[in-house]
């Protein structure tokens, strides 16, 4: 719970640089090409993307999620190339890249002999390679964004399912 606590007080205050920031940034709209927002999903967590960084159309998004029934925690950085679709403010985007993570199983087993519990806990760390696909909607009248997205993710799974399907919404700045 602690750490909930801290993970949201740093949100907060990354929210709050970002907004003070925006206020005082007299760039228009259209060079608009950071976003930070958070992400609900399998994994959940905080993003930062960046429009253009590469150049050609590409752009770099760095998430930091954490994954709650085993305590973990992933860092994924991911090269995208955004597409606008038909209306103006629909955009595909699509890419990949890789990820590094961790969790925590505990588990508790009972010895019936003699009623004993058994403690075991383990951890571990993977990393692997990641894709993404996703459609985001810039509103016109407010810097926000929201998008869906999907992410496979190739390595030894321990997540149930290699399909992870999260919604996003950004503040663009």
């Amino acid at each position: 719970m602690k750490t909930l606590k801290k993970t949201l007080l740093v949100v907060a205050a990354i929210a709050a640089q970002v907004i003070a920031g925006a206020i005082w940034n007299e760039a228009p709209a259209q060079t608009e090409k950071n976003q930070i927002g958070v992400r609900l999903g399998g994994y959940s967590g905080i993003n930062y993307r960046r429009w253009d960084m590469i150049g050609n159309g590409l752009g770099m998004e760095f998430t930091l999620m954490g994954w709650a029934p085993y305590h973990g925690a992933m860092f994924s950085g991911l090269v995208e190339k955004n597409i606008p679709l038909g209306p103006e403010n629909f955009y595909l985007y699509f890419g990949g890249g890789i990820f590094a993570g961790n969790y925590g199983y505990r588990a508790y087993y009972y010895y019936d002999d003699f009623d004993r519990r058994w403690y075991i806990g383990e951890s571990r760390t993977y990393v692997g390679l990641e894709a993404v696909i996703g459609a985001d909607y810039y509103f016109r009248n407010a810097p926000l964004v929201a998008g869906l997205d999907l992410r496979p993710r190739f390595f030894k799974f321990i997540y149930p399912y290699p399909w992870d399907a999260g919604i996003n919404v950004r503040y663009r700045f």
